[in-house]
């Protein structure tokens, strides 16, 4: 369908809609057009250098993360989020660098 087709058939549905089906067609259009950007913005950052460094075997910072027996690096009772998450922000920090 050539976009002067589209364009007219949008125009004679959206002339017999009632004003709150307007408002569902801009929402959705809406809708649509944030679902497209958001897919771009992740697209470009699936296909960074950063990223894909990171996910190279080189850069597998679950071996030094994990210790053979399982057990998780860890210093605290409570919980090891925070020493990992400072681990991983340390290591993608080194990755951006190039160190």
């Amino acid at each position: 369908m050539r976009t002067s087709e589209v364009q007219q058939k949008l125009d004679e549905i959206i002339s017999v809609l009632s004003e709150n089906r307007l408002k569902e067609v801009i929402d959705f259009a809406s809708y649509l057009r944030s679902k497209e950007e958001t897919e771009e913005l992740f697209g470009m950052q699936i296909r960074s250098k950063p990223y894909i460094d990171w996910l190279s075997s080189e850069n597998n910072i679950y071996d030094e993360v994990f210790r053979d027996d399982g057990s998780v690096i860890c210093s605290s009772d409570k919980g090891c989020f925070d020493e990992i998450f400072n681990f991983i922000e340390n290591k993608l920090v080194e990755i951006i660098d190039g160190n």
